[in-house]
């Protein structure tokens, strides 16, 4: 009984260490972003493309005119509603009535804050789902909340920061099975951008897959078996398929679906999915975009992509 008093222990303070090193480096990444907003701010003092419409919008709710939307901007008012909630309580506890005096120079710190949110978040799935060497997980950490096309975006008042704070909390509350909280959360995500969608259907896939690799494992297939002989085992077991995937929306991931159906009404009610400027955002098809995708995804993991050309 003692030994398994200090295995548990053991277990308990290494766990606990590790969330306080996700916990660091969700710092160190804030406090890093928080030196970029300075500089951008130095060189940048006014909005700059798109932070002319959000710093429009955030303003309108500052000023209570919650009614009042701009056509221009395509995405939901997640970003505008939390950083204008956030002030106004500010204001309401602090007693601080400065909401005048702020422009987008202050939004960009607030946004800067995500990207140490996503520091966070990272580690914390990271950690999760395979307990690395913390030199190795930190160079997955930085690699991918430094990702060039997003990185950019967290010294400025973009909603891709906040966006990917939404999903990565989603992501990390299904992991632990905390259902209501990842339908809440995923609710947000979609409230900030509605193309976030998307990844609330990875996740249900994911616990889709999870049942159909039971399946095959229940049938005896090699590990390292070949994704056409993988295809094979499903086929065997047409049945077992079907119920998997009924198993793996209805009894993992319903709130998830429920996101799902949610999104469909939204845009049976708006007419398509962009909100605003949909002369300039139509939705069409575009295979070269796949191409481009991958490109950029074998350039940005140079030695996973020559691995995989190996195998």
């Amino acid at each position: 009984m003692d030994r398994l008093t200090v295995l548990t222990s053991l277990v308990v303070c290494r766990t606990m260490k590790r969330r306080h090193v996700d916990l660091l480096l969700g710092v160190v990444h804030a406090a890093v972003a928080f030196y970029l907003v300075y500089l951008t701010n130095e060189v940048q003092p006014t909005a700059y493309m798109d932070e002319y419409f959000h710093e429009k919008q955030t303003h309108a709710y500052l000023a209570g005119r919650w009614s009042e939307w701009d056509s221009n901007i395509t995405t939901p008012p997640g970003l505008y509603l939390l950083t204008a909630i956030f002030l106004k309580s500010r204001e309401i506890f602090l007693g601080d009535n400065t909401r005048q005096d702020l422009n987008v120079t202050h939004f960009r710190y607030l946004n800067a804050l995500h990207l140490g949110v996503n520091a966070f978040l990272v580690s914390s799935i990271l950690s999760h789902l395979n307990r690395l060497p913390l030199p190795l997980h930190l160079l997955y950490l930085t690699s991918i909340v430094t990702l060039p096309v997003l990185f950019f975006t967290s010294f400025l008042f973009y909603t891709d920061q906040v966006s990917l704070a939404a999903v990565l909390a989603t992501a990390l509350a299904f992991l632990y099975k905390r259902r209501l909280t990842a339908f809440l959360l995923a609710c947000f995500a979609c409230s900030v951008r509605q193309t976030n969608i998307v990844w609330c259907a990875f996740l249900v896939g994911m616990s889709i897959a999870s049942r159909l690799s039971s399946i095959r494992r229940k049938r005896g297939s090699p590990t390292e078996a070949s994704p056409f002989s993988w295809f094979c085992v499903l086929l065997r077991s047409p049945v077992r398929v079907i119920q998997a995937v009924i198993q793996g929306i209805a009894y993992d991931a319903p709130l998830l679906t429920l996101v799902g159906g949610l999104f469909m009404a939204f845009v049976w009610w708006n007419g398509g999915v962009v909100l605003g400027d949909r002369s300039s955002h139509e939705f069409t098809f575009h295979i070269p975009q796949l191409l481009y995708f991958l490109a950029f995804c074998a350039a940005q993991t140079p030695l996973r992509f020559f691995l995989f050309l190996l195998h």
